[in-house]
């Protein structure tokens, strides 16, 4: 019997992988968790490169604990950082240390907030899978919930899955498991799932997930090593501290991400400032935290600010036509994630003594012009 999986945020990011796991697992028990269930349409429909496809046989129920609550096996979050802890809180009761969370958000530091304020005890915390993605996805204007536009070109984008280490040290899930010294497979990516070690049923939770996770084909997903997730994790927060907050403050939530690069010389240079100092930041925190010299100097190239530079540019120019979720937050009138981006650099910064001015800034501008919205 396969593992009911339950997806905890349906906005767009949402809307687009449970949308992918049904087109793939049409027998998946796939559970959507939302507000208020009724204002959803039995069908999801995403809309990429002007082809409409659409999904249904979905259970809505409510995101809220009831009396007729079941325990959670897995659990996938797609919702926005700022609203996770919250929404998490009530239904802790239902994830044990057999279940599993799945986050796929913007930002980072979410994972060890759930930790430290819900499950300080590693005895009953869940295991977590963590991913990263830049596919691009807004909701159609016009059209009510549940319906989407993918922006990112077919063939283009992808989704990077990791796991934590287990909670309790009783296993090493990478070399007792998914990645083993003695298999032929890449010890970085793998898009299938070995059987669980004999005598782990506890681990039949995290396998189907895993497996439903690397089954969406047309996201290009892939499993990595935890490290190498980390750093896919890191590399995307310096993309988003620097496009998300720019576009968000320059334009009031309306300027195109590609905007920062036509209007030279100061959008560049503003680019430039908040690149450097960013690198400067994870630099340090590499140093710190990296021991093995080989694996240190492949991860100090990586996040040297002319590598950086290009990588940034280089989203700029591909998503120039898109508009960044904080914008579009900011536009709205929404509490923005910048706590979670440009705040998360600021926090590593205050870790490694490095000062942050640029990301300082820009995490009190984005709140000012939210609040300024309010006023």
């Amino acid at each position: 019997m396969l593992t009911r999986i339950h997806v905890l945020g349906v906005g767009s990011i949402g809307t687009l992988l449970s949308h992918h796991l049904r087109l793939n697992n049409p027998s998946l028990p796939l559970t959507l968790l939302v507000r208020k269930p009724h204002l959803y349409p039995p069908t999801l429909s995403v809309t990429r490169d002007g082809l409409t496809a659409t999904s249904t046989n979905y259970t809505y129920e409510p995101s809220s604990l009831t009396s007729t609550s079941t325990p959670i096996s897995s659990l996938i979050v797609c919702l926005k950082t700022t609203s996770t802890l919250d929404a998490l809180r009530p239904l802790t009761p239902l994830l044990g240390p057999g279940s599993v969370v799945t986050l796929l958000q913007n930002g980072m530091g979410v994972y060890e907030e759930l930790c430290t304020n819900l499950w300080p005890d590693k005895k009953t915390r869940p295991y977590f899978i963590l991913g990263t993605t830049p596919h691009g996805v807004t909701p159609i204007e016009g059209r009510g919930k549940g319906e989407i536009r993918h922006n990112t070109p077919g063939g283009e984008g992808d989704v990077k899955w990791g796991i934590c280490p287990d909670p309790r040290n009783t296993i090493d899930f990478e070399k007792d498991w998914l990645f083993p010294p003695s298999s032929t497979r890449s010890t970085s990516t793998s898009l299938t799932v070995p059987p669980v070690p004999k005598e782990r049923p506890d681990l039949i939770s995290i396998r189907d997930t895993l497996h439903a996770l690397l089954s969406i084909s047309d996201l290009s997903p892939s499993l990595q090593t935890y490290k190498s997730l980390q750093r896919a994790l890191y590399l995307k927060l310096v993309v988003n501290a620097v496009i998300n907050p720019l576009t968000a403050i320059l334009g009031h939530g309306n300027l195109l991400n590609g905007t920062l690069a036509s209007i030279s010389p100061f959008g560049p240079n503003l680019v430039d400032q908040i690149t450097e100092e960013s690198s400067r930041v994870l630099i340090a925190h590499i140093m710190a935290t990296h021991t093995n010299d080989e694996e240190r100097d492949h991860l100090l190239e990586q996040f040297n600010y002319d590598r950086l530079r290009e990588l940034v540019g280089g989203v700029i120019h591909s998503a120039g036509k898109n508009t960044s979720s904080m914008a579009v937050d900011v536009r709205e009138g929404r509490t923005t994630e910048v706590d979670y981006i440009n705040g998360y650099i600021v926090k590593l910064g205050r870790e490694v003594g490095i000062e942050t001015p640029c990301n300082s800034m820009l995490v009190d501008m984005v709140k000012f012009i939210t609040a300024s919205k309010q006023i």
